[in-house]
């Protein structure tokens, strides 16, 4: 009994001594809500620009509650007139980040990633090198039917503070995330499809992201399919308006006559990383990310609502194809392979 009492005073002092330690640890927080948080107006809007590759990100929702503010984002393609992606996210001033629905669309066919309500996607107060995991799962439709179940997972890490030289200039003192982002359909590793992203990107007080590099692999049935994998790419803010105040774009290289494209310079893949938060296409798939938030790239299959109905569609770039040897039927007994 005396010995179990000297190891509880042990203990207990040991655990006093800790203390101050998770009062430091709590202190090492840094508030990143000026830069992945700051609600949009309606009509905000923000181009980037790759090498061979554009996309923009418009708010064209905004609603506001006591508790709330609801943004819905819809990216669309240059090179793919009559595609788009929209996203639902979620403000919580002062707390975090939330991902609602996301619905694509290339014109012809619609997908729809539903859930009731909108998850936490990343929190405003990060620690430093510190991974947050997030979570999101979906129900998934094709032109209105049921067409299985999916799940968005991945991890935000906040790495510190740096400047950014973009052709708009040097932002300065930018947040710099890595974040992974997952997206899987399918009951299982069996008739699966998963797609997973890495992304970096830079975010600058009271604009979001001024640059993020994204590359992504897929895996069918839990094998990687270098096919539809997609090596780092980078992509710079072009223009935009923010705020209701437009921003950009930046005086050609070379004289006026100099094309966009000129003015980037792919990157080698040895120098990067890739992040979500801001939204971009990647190629070989949709990239649902916000500005500010994770990156998404959809390249998907859909199951059917029965196990044995088989399954639905994959999407590729902006368009959407068919996997061979699928049962496309939307219903049981419909003819096989039939969109």
């Amino acid at each position: 009994m005396k010995r179990l009492a000297q190891w509880l005073v042990v203990c207990l002092a040991a655990l006093g001594a800790l203390a101050p330690l998770r009062e430091s640890v709590a202190a090492e927080k840094v508030d990143l809500e000026d830069y992945i948080g700051v609600p949009p107006l309606l009509n905000d809007n923000k181009t980037f620009l790759a090498t061979g590759d554009d996309y923009t990100d418009t708010a064209i929702d905004v609603q506001s509650t006591p508790k709330q503010i609801t943004v819905l984002n819809e990216q669309t393609y240059s090179d793919e007139p009559g595609s788009s992606v929209r996203t639902v996210q979620g403000i919580v001033p002062g707390k975090k980040l939330l991902q609602g629905t996301l619905t694509m669309d290339d014109g012809n066919d619609q997908i729809v990633f539903a859930t009731a309500k909108p998850k936490k996607l990343v929190l405003f107060q990060l620690v430093p090198n510190k991974p947050y995991k997030f979570k999101i799962p979906y129900k998934v439709s094709l032109n209105g039917f049921k067409a299985g179940k999916g799940v968005e997972y991945g991890t935000y890490t906040f790495l510190g503070f740096e400047d950014v030289v973009t052709p708009l200039g040097t932002f300065e003192h930018c947040a710099h995330l890595k974040a992974t982002d997952n997206l899987r359909l399918g009951y299982g590793r069996k008739d699966s499809l998963e797609v997973k992203d890495q992304i970096e990107t830079w975010e600058a007080a009271g604009i979001g992201s001024v640059r993020f590099i994204q590359s992504e692999d897929v895996y069918e049935n839990g094998v990687l399919d270098p096919s539809g994998s997609t090596p780092p790419t980078e992509f710079f803010f072009d223009h935009g308006v923010i705020n209701g105040e437009p921003i950009g774009p930046p005086e050609p290289m070379g004289g006026a006559s100099a094309s966009a494209s000129a003015r980037y310079v792919p990157i080698q893949p040895a120098q990067v990383v890739h992040m979500g938060g801001a939204s971009a296409p990647a190629a070989g798939g949709i990239d649902v990310v916000n500005a500010g938030a994770s990156v998404v790239t959809q390249e998907f299959i859909g199951l059917s609502a029965a196990p044995d109905a088989s399954v639905g569609t994959r999407a590729s770039g902006t368009g959407i194809t068919y996997l061979q040897g699928m049962n496309y039927s939307r219903a049981a007994g419909a003819d096989a392979n039939a969109p």
